[in-house]
């Protein structure tokens, strides 16, 4: 053999050495995408299933500001707020605002412990 085929030989056979690295690299990585995806697969949701979780969260929203817009209009009524004034309905707002501002005070002087 001539230096030059002989140059060329070892050249092929390193080339070979990591194309043969290369291809196993690639089935590896083919291997665990495949894995993923597999997995990924038998997790997933279909269109169905989130359509019905859809459909009951939203019948439960419905039915729950169904129901608080009843228990407004039920404690509007009994509260006699239904026919009064606008004078009255902002004495009553006024009161309630000064109530709950009491409150918020009351919680803010017992969790920060400053007591005149």
């Amino acid at each position: 053999m001539t230096k030059q085929t002989t140059s060329d030989h070892d050249l092929l056979i390193r080339v070979d050495s990591r194309l043969s690295d290369l291809i196993t690299t690639v089935n590896d990585i083919r291997d665990g995408t495949s894995v993923r995806i597999a997995s990924l697969e038998k997790e997933k949701a279909d269109r169905k299933e989130v359509q019905v979780i859809q459909d009951k969260v939203n019948n439960d929203i419905e039915k729950r500001v169904t129901g608080l817009e009843a228990t407004k209009a039920d404690f509007r009524e009994q509260i006699g707020l239904t026919n009064q004034s606008n004078a009255n309905l902002k004495y009553y707002l006024v009161l309630m605002s000064g109530i709950g501002v009491l409150l918020i005070g009351m919680v803010i002087w017992q969790m920060t412990g400053y007591h005149i």
